[in-house]
């Protein structure tokens, strides 16, 4: 790329590197803390980590659309380094979009009570 990064892309990369990419690996750690012990469980998932799953989640889908955008529409880039930079993006788009639904449709993201079953 020869012309200047955008205003707009560069704050969310920011937003992605400060918050996400970290709140990114925290999930994977607890989620496969959770797979390892059952029994003892270093975070619950219907407290704050649930909360900040739906966040961090909502957040990241939110912010990779324009950059995934950008990224297709790029005459610069060829298919090929378009295909290499999709497949480092869409993890970040995939598994916070999967984190949400989890969060959303269960009060313990770790396996506890459905929240559609516990309203009934």
């Amino acid at each position: 790329m020869e012309h200047p990064v955008e205003p707009w892309f560069s704050s969310l990369v920011s937003i992605e590197v400060i918050f996400q990419l970290p709140f990114f690996f925290l999930a994977i750690y607890a989620i496969l803390q959770q797979s390892k012990h059952h029994q003892k469980r270093t975070v619950r998932g219907d407290g704050p980590f649930k909360s900040l799953c739906i966040i961090y989640g909502s957040s990241t889908a939110t912010t990779l659309v324009p950059i995934l955008q950008c990224i297709l529409t790029d005459e610069e880039t060829n298919m090929s380094e378009k295909g290499i930079l999709l497949g480092f993006y869409l993890p970040y788009l995939i598994f916070p979009l999967w984190l949400v639904l989890i969060a959303v449709s269960n009060e313990d993201i770790f396996g506890g009570v459905d929240a559609s079953k516990k309203e009934q």
